[in-house]
């Protein structure tokens, strides 16, 4: 992104200044003495460099082209720039998909990758270390926020992940912030933003993130017998006051059979105290499923079936799919008399209408 705004201000730089020569030459055109000893020449005009840059294709986009054959080949499963794709029909014949089956966002899965080279961040930061030092108030601001935005994000990533053996860091600036900034310096010192001393880098992949656009909803009530459990974890100062809670006791046999990886959002229509029992109906309330790791086609059909999967022929000991009775039964069991869960179901409107 820095390379590519600079590459912009070096074309506009280039343009004025073949502008200001032209307009000194016709003032002075009978003065000999006032033609520069280093002509420029420049072919083109405002109106074309706007135009270049509306019709510039995104690195995105590049790497898509790249990447997404490979992608393809290696999972066996064809590739999507936007989701509008999806519903295509020329997409939907070639790759044998009926949409009235199921919908085609319901099996999707995005691939984000995440890039790191450790030369992008030393050319970053040298970059904004020169910016600090242009003496305008407001570009040193902009480049004090991007510096600490980018150090506070950093020492996260390494408070909450290891260390990769290669000790590359993960840098990020924004668009938005960056551009703004680089704004402000062409306004102001249009030398410093055009100054880059350092040769591209292919940068590594530093992570590949697989995760579905669409989540999974499961409503249903719960009653609570005990005084002594919370609603939600209860914790003061670091210090738990109680064991368990009603949404640990649903949440873990859920993410059981989600996977490990899947992220989980709790969500009940109201609350009651730690010593105030919850009887009658229940409370009613709906967990999100996100990131979920079961095929999806297989996790409806079972979601569906509201049984229990039958054994097959050749007396296979797979893991089953997930059942709703089966949850609701792992669900209170784990509650130990505690939580009693009702009414378990899926709430989807985009997976319902095909199950």
């Amino acid at each position: 992104m820095l390379r590519e705004h600079i590459m912009w201000a070096r074309l506009y730089d280039l343009l004025m200044r073949y502008t200001d020569q032209k307009s000194h030459c016709d003032a002075n055109s009978q003065a000999k003495d006032s033609l520069p000893s280093e002509p420029i020449t420049c072919l083109f005009s405002v109106l074309d460099l706007e135009e270049w840059k509306r019709s510039q294709i995104t690195q995105r986009q590049v790497w898509y082209w790249i990447v997404s054959p490979i992608l393809s080949d290696v999972l066996g499963v064809p590739s999507i720039y936007q989701e509008s794709e999806l519903h295509d029909p020329v997409f939907l014949r070639s790759n044998n998909f009926d949409p009235t089956l199921c919908d085609p966002g319901a099996v999707s899965m995005v691939v984000s990758t995440v890039l790191s080279d450790p030369q992008t961040h030393a050319e970053c930061t040298e970059f904004l270390g020169r910016a600090k030092c242009s003496g305008n108030e407001l570009v040193f601001k902009l480049a004090s926020d991007l510096l600490s935005h980018s150090r506070s994000k950093r020492l996260k990533n390494e408070r909450n992940k290891p260390r990769p053996a290669d000790h590359s860091t993960l840098f990020e600036f924004g668009r938005d912030r960056m551009t703004n900034l680089i704004k402000q310096l062409w306004q102001r010192t249009p030398s410093t933003c055009l100054a880059l001393h350092t040769k591209p880098n292919l940068p590594r992949i530093a992570r590949i993130i697989l995760e579905r656009p669409v989540q999974i909803i499961l409503a249903g009530r719960y009653a609570k017998f005990s005084r002594r459990l919370p609603q939600t974890p209860w914790v003061i100062n670091s210090k738990r006051k109680l064991p368990s809670s009603v949404e640990e006791i649903i949440l873990d046999p859920i993410r059981q059979q989600f996977g490990i990886t899947s992220r989980l959002n709790f969500v009940s229509a109201g609350r009651e105290d730690v010593d105030v029992r919850c009887l009658g109906f229940g409370r009613p309330f709906v967990v999100r499923v996100e990131n979920f790791e079961p095929f999806l086609p297989d996790l409806i059909r079972s979601l569906s079936k509201g049984g229990h999967k039958p054994e097959d022929s050749n007396g296979s000991n797979e893991k089953p799919l997930t059942d709703l009775l089966r949850l609701a039964s792992m669900i209170n069991a784990r509650g130990e008399g505690k939580v009693m869960v009702r009414d378990l179901q899926v709430r989807n409107v985009r997976l319902r209408l095909y199950m």
